[in-house]
Protein backbone atom coordinates (compact mmCIF):
# COMPACT_ATOMS: atom_id res chain seq x y z
CA UNK A 1 0.00 0.00 0.00
CA UNK A 2 3.09 2.60 0.82
CA UNK A 3 4.45 1.79 -2.85
CA UNK A 4 1.20 2.41 -4.44
CA UNK A 5 0.61 5.76 -2.64
CA UNK A 6 4.50 6.93 -3.25
CA UNK A 7 4.02 5.97 -6.76
CA UNK A 8 0.56 7.53 -6.97
CA UNK A 9 2.73 11.09 -4.95
CA UNK A 10 5.60 10.64 -7.97
CA UNK A 11 3.31 10.66 -10.76
CA UNK A 12 1.23 13.49 -9.72
CA UNK A 13 4.16 15.38 -8.55
CA UNK A 14 5.70 14.54 -12.08
CA UNK A 15 2.22 15.49 -14.37
CA UNK A 16 1.80 18.69 -12.46
CA UNK A 17 5.26 19.96 -13.57
CA UNK A 18 4.89 18.86 -17.04
CA UNK A 19 1.95 20.95 -18.27
CA UNK A 20 2.26 22.36 -21.71
CA UNK A 21 1.68 26.03 -21.56
CA UNK A 22 -1.41 27.55 -24.46
CA UNK A 23 0.78 30.03 -26.83
CA UNK A 24 -1.77 32.35 -28.40
CA UNK A 25 -2.11 32.67 -31.82
CA UNK A 26 -1.08 36.03 -32.10
CA UNK A 27 2.33 34.84 -30.64
CA UNK A 28 2.80 32.50 -32.43
CA UNK A 29 2.38 34.02 -35.57
CA UNK A 30 4.69 36.91 -34.97
CA UNK A 31 7.37 34.19 -33.92
CA UNK A 32 7.35 32.38 -36.87
CA UNK A 33 7.39 35.32 -38.72
CA UNK A 34 10.14 37.02 -37.31
CA UNK A 35 12.49 33.96 -36.58
CA UNK A 36 11.61 31.71 -39.32
CA UNK A 37 14.77 29.38 -38.78
CA UNK A 38 14.21 28.76 -34.96
CA UNK A 39 14.71 25.73 -33.77
CA UNK A 40 14.49 23.71 -30.37
CA UNK A 41 12.15 26.09 -29.15
CA UNK A 42 10.83 25.96 -25.57
CA UNK A 43 7.90 28.21 -24.42
CA UNK A 44 7.23 29.66 -20.85
CA UNK A 45 4.85 32.35 -19.27
CA UNK A 46 6.24 35.00 -17.39
CA UNK A 47 3.63 37.04 -15.68
CA UNK A 48 1.35 37.87 -18.30
CA UNK A 49 3.85 37.85 -21.19
CA UNK A 50 5.51 34.80 -23.25
CA UNK A 51 8.91 33.56 -23.16
CA UNK A 52 10.85 31.80 -26.01
CA UNK A 53 13.93 30.15 -25.34
CA UNK A 54 15.49 28.76 -28.81
CA UNK A 55 18.36 28.60 -31.03
CA UNK A 56 19.00 30.08 -34.33
CA UNK A 57 21.90 29.84 -36.26
CA UNK A 58 23.36 27.65 -33.72
CA UNK A 59 23.06 30.62 -31.46
CA UNK A 60 21.38 30.65 -27.92
CA UNK A 61 18.51 33.17 -27.56
CA UNK A 62 14.97 34.09 -25.87
CA UNK A 63 12.62 36.75 -26.77
CA UNK A 64 9.76 37.74 -24.40
CA UNK A 65 6.62 38.56 -25.89
CA UNK A 66 3.29 39.94 -24.83
CA UNK A 67 -0.19 37.98 -25.15
CA UNK A 68 -1.04 40.59 -28.47
CA UNK A 69 2.33 39.20 -30.36
CA UNK A 70 4.89 42.15 -29.78
CA UNK A 71 8.08 41.91 -28.73
CA UNK A 72 9.47 43.01 -25.76
CA UNK A 73 12.65 41.84 -25.34
CA UNK A 74 15.56 40.11 -27.51
CA UNK A 75 18.38 37.88 -25.51
CA UNK A 76 21.18 36.63 -27.57
CA UNK A 77 24.29 34.40 -25.86
CA UNK A 78 27.38 35.75 -26.16
CA UNK A 79 31.05 33.98 -26.14
CA UNK A 80 32.03 34.81 -22.72
CA UNK A 81 35.94 34.72 -24.49
CA UNK A 82 34.65 37.61 -26.64
CA UNK A 83 33.12 39.59 -23.51
CA UNK A 84 34.05 43.35 -22.79
CA UNK A 85 37.54 43.74 -21.98
CA UNK A 86 36.05 46.23 -19.44
CA UNK A 87 33.80 43.67 -18.20
CA UNK A 88 36.02 41.12 -17.64
CA UNK A 89 38.64 43.64 -15.88
CA UNK A 90 35.69 44.25 -13.56
CA UNK A 91 34.90 40.85 -12.50
CA UNK A 92 38.05 39.88 -12.19
CA UNK A 93 39.01 42.66 -9.67
CA UNK A 94 35.65 42.56 -7.97
CA UNK A 95 35.22 38.84 -7.80
CA UNK A 96 39.15 37.10 -7.90
CA UNK A 97 38.73 33.43 -9.44
CA UNK A 98 34.92 33.85 -10.49
CA UNK A 99 33.56 31.65 -13.08
CA UNK A 100 31.60 33.30 -15.97
CA UNK A 101 28.37 30.83 -16.44
CA UNK A 102 26.73 32.77 -19.35
CA UNK A 103 26.60 36.28 -20.83
CA UNK A 104 23.79 37.83 -23.16
CA UNK A 105 23.46 40.43 -24.97
CA UNK A 106 19.82 42.14 -24.22
CA UNK A 107 17.93 44.45 -25.93
CA UNK A 108 14.91 45.66 -24.06
CA UNK A 109 12.05 48.11 -25.01
CA UNK A 110 11.59 48.81 -21.55
CA UNK A 111 15.13 48.64 -19.74
CA UNK A 112 17.06 49.52 -22.59
CA UNK A 113 20.52 47.48 -24.28
CA UNK A 114 22.72 46.28 -22.02
CA UNK A 115 25.00 43.06 -21.11
CA UNK A 116 23.84 40.24 -18.59
CA UNK A 117 26.67 38.44 -17.15
CA UNK A 118 25.86 35.36 -14.60
CA UNK A 119 28.87 34.14 -12.98
CA UNK A 120 29.67 31.74 -9.87
CA UNK A 121 31.83 33.35 -7.29
CA UNK A 122 32.38 31.44 -3.68
CA UNK A 123 29.80 29.40 -4.74
CA UNK A 124 27.46 31.76 -4.89
CA UNK A 125 25.18 32.95 -8.42
CA UNK A 126 25.59 36.26 -9.37
CA UNK A 127 24.40 38.08 -11.86
CA UNK A 128 25.74 41.66 -13.23
CA UNK A 129 23.86 43.73 -15.92
CA UNK A 130 27.00 46.33 -17.74
CA UNK A 131 26.23 48.95 -20.75
CA UNK A 132 27.17 48.10 -23.99
CA UNK A 133 30.67 50.15 -23.10
CA UNK A 134 31.17 47.95 -20.40
CA UNK A 135 30.24 50.26 -17.26
CA UNK A 136 28.44 48.55 -14.16
CA UNK A 137 24.65 49.45 -13.73
CA UNK A 138 23.85 49.94 -10.47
Amino acid sequence: MKKAIALLFALTFTFSFAKEIKVPKDVQDAFSKKFVNANSVKWEKEGKDYEANFKLANQKMSILMTEKGELKETEVEIDKTKLNPKITEYINSKYPKANILEVVNVESKEKGDFIEVEFKFNNKKIELKFNLDGTLIK
